[in-house]
């Protein structure tokens, strides 16, 4: 897993012209995948609506089912519902975490305990 200490978020994301085409709840459920504990080096994590939506006061599951739709449609984030897996598709390369021969290792563990072929794919034009 990535680090459990922090998430990065880039100061260029609020220049950024697809990021600011998002709604405001696209961007907090955006920021709050990135900042999960349980999200690999891959940039994947388990789908988990339901602990989300606890996570911000008067948010409901169906407001995170929202938000990950509409993040989904503007190619922020890939989900596989089948495995219940979420792929913050810029994950890797937006964290510089390519640049280092130790941590591309680690990145290629992390994909290969990625259940959905589909995401491994997405994973693999990425990289």
């Amino acid at each position: 897993m990535a680090s459990s200490e922090y998430g990065k978020i880039y100061k260029r994301a609020w220049g950024d012209r697809d990021f600011k085409a998002l709604g405001a709840e696209q961007q907090l459920q955006y920021l709050k995948l990135l900042s999960q504990t349980d999200i690999s080096l891959a940039g994947v994590l388990t789908l988990a609506p339901t602990r989300w939506a606890t996570q911000t006061s008067g948010l409901e599951v169906a407001d995170i089912e929202a938000a990950l739709r509409d993040l989904e449609a503007a190619r922020f984030i890939i989900c596989d519902r089948d495995t219940q897996e979420v792929l913050v598709r810029s994950y890797i390369r937006n964290d510089e975490l390519w640049k280092s021969f130790k941590t591309m290792k680690a990145i290629r563990g992390a994909v290969e305990r990625v259940l959905s072929p589909r995401l491994k794919g997405v994973i693999s034009s990425e990289l």
